[in-house]
């Protein structure tokens, strides 16, 4: 697999090195670069400033999901939604056509490692959904009871809906027996 590697370096920016040739691009492939590498190049350590541009791309495109998650009421953000539809407040449905979808199935395929790094701020409880949000442990309650998931009248709550003065009130669709 060949890797592009970005020079941070002013007199070797303008070079790219392939099978020991010179042209002038700004990018390089270099085949033989082991991964485990990538550390010593950095330039605190001596080296001239590469990048993996793997990293660099990811973080990107992940800046667009922060800004999908970010931004209510942007132009952008209901093109999108309209389009590929929305799987919950913070996330489009999974893209699976072929054709025309490239560059927003690359960043909703980045979801699974964004969502990971994000810890959820309940707040007033007014957008946190009781069932779905994971806000107990990291996890949702309709994972960590999906029998009672199963049996709930109002799967779309929000914590505020499900809080009364005197405690939790939460409805389901039948009795719950012993």
């Amino acid at each position: 697999m060949k890797r592009f590697v970005y020079i941070d370096d002013d007199d070797l920016s303008n070079n790219i090195y392939c099978d020991n040739r010179i042209s002038n691009r700004k990018y390089t492939v270099w085949n033989f670069l082991p991964k485990n590498l990538w550390e010593q190049f950095s330039r605190e350590r001596g080296g001239l400033g590469i990048r993996n541009l793997r990293l660099q791309n990811e973080s990107l495109l992940m800046k667009w999901l922060w800004s999908y998650i970010g931004e209510e009421r942007a132009l952008w953000k209901e093109v999108i939604v309209v389009k590929y539809g929305e799987f919950d407040p913070w996330c489009t449905k999974t893209v699976y056509e072929p054709y025309g979808v490239g560059v927003w199935r690359t960043i909703r395929n980045l979801w699974p490692q964004m969502e990971a790094n994000l810890h959820l701020k309940v707040g007033n409880g007014n957008e946190t959904k009781f069932w779905k949000d994971a806000w107990v442990d990291q996890t949702s309650l309709k994972d960590l009871f999906p029998d009672l998931f199963f049996i709930c009248e109002n799967p779309e709550d929000t914590l505020c809906d499900c809080w009364t003065e005197q405690g939790w009130d939460i409805s389901f669709r039948r009795m719950l027996n012993d």
